[in-house]
C-alpha cells in the first residue's frame, strides 16, 4: 500500500486541516500519516485560537514518520512560523522526500493574510525549492507574483512566472474566480487548463487543503502531475457535489462520498449512501424477483466471507480520448445495472445521472431503492418489472445484447460515461464477452467505460500502445482481441504471444502473459485489444 505524509495544522472541526487531509488520502486509496504544526480551536463559523507545536516536537514527529514508514508523497498544507518551515525543509532535505505537494496558504477566502512576510519569504526560499508541485490559490497567486489575476490569461502569467522563478510545477487554482472553478497547471514550461464544473455549494470549508491531499495521493500511487491534479479535481467535484451540510458557517465536504459496503452506509438497515433524490423513503426490502446470482468462479466472483474494493476500471479508451475528464462532468453519466454480479453501489450519484436496469440488473437497483430511468431487456430471468419508469422489450433471442443495448440508449441521450455494475456476468462467460464488447462500443465512439471487479483491471486499447509495469504486487498480463480481428498486434516484455483470433465465447478468459520486463509494451496498429492486468 503506497502512504503519504501531511504536515498541517489540526483543525477541531475536522473539515480541513490534517482531518481533511487523512480521510482524502483514505477515500484516494492510500495509508495517511501525519506530522501536525499547531492545533486550533475552530469551527465552520472561524478560528477561536491557536497552539504551535515547538519546531523540535516537529523534528520528532517527522523523524519517527522516516525513520519507519517512508511515506510515498508529502503533502505541506499551512505553516505560518519561520522556524516551523525552517524545520519541514530541512528534515525533508535530509530524508530525500519524494513527491512534494505544497499549499502554500498565506491568505484566506476573505482576503486576510495568515503568514507574516518573515515567513512567507522562508516559505518560498525553502519549500518552493523542494516542492514537486505548489497549488496556490488565485488571491495566493497574486501574493507571490504581484500580478493582479483578473482573467485566464493573468491566471496564466501568474503560473508561469512561480514556475520559472522556483522550478516547480504551479496548478493556479480558480475557486476564487467569480466566473468559473477552471485552474491552471504550469508544468515542465507548459500550460494546461482543467475545466471545472462550478458547484452550488456553500460548504467549501477545506477545499484547498483536499485537493492537495488529493495530489499527493495520487502521485504517491504513480501518476504523472497532470493526471494526478485530473483526478484530485474530480475527486473534489464529487465531495462538493454530495451536498454535506453540516454546521453554522461555511461547512465541510463529504470526503468519505465514495466509501460504500456494509461499514460505509449512511443509516442502520439501509443502502442510502448518498441520500439521493431517487431513493425511496420506504424501508428497504428483500427483493421478490426469483433470481438471484450467485458468484462462481472468474475474476469477477468473491469467496465467501470476502470484501470487496469496488475499484473503478479506469480509462478504457486510453489515449485516444476525445472528450476531456472535466468536459464529461458536465454531462449526465450513465449508470448502468447489469446481470451479473454485484457489490453494492460504489460511488455516490448525483441527482442527474442517467439510470438504467439492463433485464435482471433491476433487481440491484431494486436493492438499492432506486427507480430507473429506463428498463431494457426481454425480462426473461425476472417477472416484469413493477417500476416507475420506461420500458423497452427485446426479443428474447437477444438476451446477451441487454447492455449493449443500454449503453446505446445513454448515448442517445447525451451521456459519454457509462459505470457498468454486474456487468461482468458472473460465471456466464456468454455475459462477459458481451459486456467487454460494450466497453469496445463505448471506446470506439468516443466514451469512457468504467466497469467493476475486485481482482483485475481493464483496459481497451485501439491504434496505439500502452505501457504496464512490472511490480510486485501487479504481476501478471493478459491481452485478447475485441470483435474485429487486430492487427499489428506487438508485445514486448511479455513472455507468450497474444492470440490473433476474434474474441469470442472459445476465446478463454484470464490466460495468462506473464511480464518478463519492468515495462512491458502492448500496441495495436488497427484493431482493439482488451488488456487485463491484476489489480493493485
Amino acid at each position: 500500500m503506497k502512504t503519504v505524509l501531511t504536515i498541517a495544522g489540526s483543525d477541531s472541526s475536522g473539515g480541513a486541516g490534517i482531518q481533511a487531509d487523512i480521510k482524502t488520502m483514505i477515500s484516494n486509496g492510500v495509508y495517511a500519516m501525519s506530522a501536525v504544526t499547531a492545533l486550533t480551536a475552530q469551527n465552520t463559523t472561524g478560528v477561536a485560537a491557536i497552539l504551535s507545536s515547538p519546531p523540535e516536537f516537529l523534528a520528532q514527529q517527522l523523524d519517527c514518520v522516516f525513520s519507519d514508514i517512508f511515506p510515498d508523497a508529502v503533502k505541506i498544507g499551512m505553516v505560518s512560523e519561520k522556524a516551523l518551515i525552517e524545520t519541514i525543509a530541512q528534515k525533508l532535505t535530509q530524508y530525500k522526500a519524494k513527491n512534494i505537494v505544497l499549499d502554500p496558504v498565506m491568505v484566506s477566502t476573505s482576503g486576510a493574510r495568515l503568514i507574516n512576510e518573515n515567513a512567507a519569504d522562508t516559505l518560498k526560499g525553502k519549500l518552493f525549492a523542494i516542492a514537486e508541485i505548489v497549488t496556490p490559490n488565485i488571491p495566493e497567486a497574486e501574493v507571490l507574483t504581484g500580478i493582479k489575476i483578473s482573467d485566464k490569461k493573468s491566471m496564466e502569467m501568474a503560473a508561469f512566472n512561480i514556475f520559472e522563478k522556483y522550478g516547480c510545477a504551479v496548478l493556479c487554482k480558480g475557486g476564487h474566480s467569480n466566473d468559473n472553478a477552471d485552474d491552471v497547471l504550469c508544468a515542465d514550461g507548459k500550460l494546461r487548463w482543467f475545466i471545472g464544473k462550478r458547484i452550488n455549494n456553500p460548504n467549501t470549508h477545506g477545499t484547498g487543503c483536499t485537493l492537495s491531499s488529493a495530489i499527493a495521493s495520487n502521485l504517491a500511487k504513480g501518476y504523472g502531475v497532470e493526471e494526478a491534479v485530473e483526478r484530485a479535481k474530480m475527486y473534489v467535484s464529487g465531495a462538493l457535489a454530495s451536498m454535506l451540510d453540516l454546521g453554522r458557517g461555511s461547512g465541510p465536504m463529504d470526503h468519505g462520498f465514495e466509501i460504500a459496503g456494509v461499514f460505509g452506509k449512511r443509516y442502520k438497515g439501509t443502502t442510502d449512501y448518498m441520500h439521493h433524490p431517487r431513493h425511496s423513503q420506504a424501508a428497504p426490502v428483500a427483493p421478490t424477483y426469483g433470481y438471484t446470482p450467485t458468484p462462481q468462479s472468474g475474476p469477477d466472483c468473491l469467496a465467501a466471507g470476502t470484501s470487496n474494493q469496488r475499484k473503478p476500471l479506469l480509462r478504457l479508451s486510453a489515449k485516444n480520448e476525445s472528450i476531456s475528464v472535466s468536459e464529461r462532468l458536465k454531462m449526465p453519466r450513465c449508470i448502468i445495472f447489469s446481470a451479473g454480479t454485484y457489490y453494492g453501489l460504489p460511488f455516490a450519484l448525483n441527482t442527474d445521472d442517467f439510470i438504467i436496469c439492463a433485464d435482471a440488473g433491476l433487481l440491484y437497483c431494486k436493492s438499492e431503492m432506486l427507480t430507473p430511468d429506463i428498463t431494457v431487456g426481454d425480462f426473461d430471468s425476472m417477472p416484469d418489472p413493477q417500476a416507475n419508469c420506461d420500458i423497452i422489450r427485446l426479443p428474447v433471442e437477444k438476451d446477451d445484447t441487454d447492455t449493449m443495448a443500454a449503453v446505446k440508449i445513454g448515448f442517445e441521450r447525451g451521456c459519454t460515461e457509462f459505470h457498468l455494475l454486474g456487468a461482468t456476468g458472473g460465471a456466464r462467460p456468454d455475459h462477459t464477452i458481451a459486456n467487454i464488447q460494450s466497453l469496445a462500443y463505448i471506446a470506439k465512439r468516443g466514451g469512457h467505460g468504467f466497469i467493476y471487479d475486485k481482482n483485475y483491471t481493464y483496459t481497451v486499447i485501439h491504434n496505439e500502445a500502452i505501457t504496464v509495469k512490472r511490480e510486485a504486487d501487479r504481476k501478471n498480463i493478459s491481452v485478447f482481441c475485441i470483435g474485429d480481428r487486430a492487427e499489428g498486434v506487438t508485445l514486448t516484455g511479455v513472455k507468450y504471444p497474444v492470440c490473433g483470433g476474434v474474441f469470442d465465447m472459445t476465446f478463454p478468459l484470464g490466460v495468462s502473459n506473464c511480464i518478463t520486463e519492468d515495462k512491458a509494451v502492448i500496441s495495436v496498429q488497427s484493431g482493439y485489444l482488451l488488456v487485463c492486468t491484476e489489480r493493485l
